[in-house]
């Protein structure tokens, strides 16, 4: 008997950025730019957002620069926290897919369909091949495809010094740093301890009560890897079937198991 496939992401995103699924009323946006009135403000949005935003799908352009410029191409990701996943589907401006990732909690497959591979890692030990030569954190890798500050760690303190606020755990050790403009109190760039990069943020805007950035930019200085999202729709909280997050390996694809990378 034939094997079903998996739905594609682009099955649902065609109903998922047409309508939201979990809010009857209308869609809501913001006049540009978006303000917060001080640091505690953007504070109490960061959380807030992290307690109403539980999954979301989002629509761009990617590109990468890492010993060269890899052209332009388009991006799908579907994501939810609880349990932690994102699906992504990286396609040609034509309509040629690529490659297809997916994580769970820690753990990565990425299906490569130029190389006929699939590819397991663990976020944060392994780099992702192909259009993701960086070594991405779960944290990392859902406020880049999110565009906005996000805490994954279920327990963080904040401390506000100059045009920064700094989140550390309950031991008091850092997990990032958010830059504000000192003005409109927006998060410009976010750190990361060591040397685990800096995410970018520019153009925000809202839908539907979802704050983003329609502008995000990572830059990884151990693989001197700069990845760029523009995001050109953003859906928050739309219905998901489990069954968006797997993936449908062909029995002929290489598996290939990742290495470790050492931080």
């Amino acid at each position: 008997m034939k094997k079903r496939p998996f739905p594609s992401i682009w099955a649902i995103a065609i109903v998922g950025l047409g309508f939201h699924a979990c809010a009857p009323m209308p869609v809501e946006r913001m006049p540009a730019p978006i303000r917060f009135e001080n640091p505690s403000h953007l504070i109490s949005c960061i959380l807030e957002q992290d307690r109403c935003i539980k999954n979301f799908i989002s629509s761009g352009r990617i590109k990468i620069k890492h010993r060269g410029v890899v052209p332009e191409v388009k991006l799908l990701i579907v994501a939810g926290k609880d349990p932690f996943r994102i699906k992504g589907e990286v396609t040609h401006p034509w309509g040629q897919p690529i490659l297809h990732f997916l994580v769970r909690e820690n753990n990565f497959q990425v299906l490569d369909f130029a190389e006929k591979k699939v590819y397991t890692g663990r976020l944060g030990g392994s780099s992702f091949p192909a259009l993701f030569p960086m070594n991405l954190e779960a944290d990392q890798l859902w406020t880049l495809m999110r565009g906005f500050p996000s805490l994954v760690h279920p327990h963080h303190r904040f401390s506000q010094t100059g045009d920064q606020i700094l989140v550390t755990d309950k031991g008091g050790n850092p997990i990032l740093a958010i830059f504000y403009h000192p003005t409109a109190f927006l998060p410009l760039r976010i750190q990361f301890p060591g040397q685990k990069g800096e995410i970018r943020f520019s153009g925000f805007s809202k839908e539907n009560h979802a704050a983003y950035a329609a502008s995000v930019d990572f830059r990884d200085p151990r693989s001197g890897t700069l990845l760029s999202y523009r995001i050109d729709k953003m859906v928050p909280n739309p219905s998901i079937s489990d069954r968006i997050f797997m993936l449908d390996i062909p029995d002929h694809y290489e598996r290939i198991l990742l290495p470790d990378v050492t931080p």
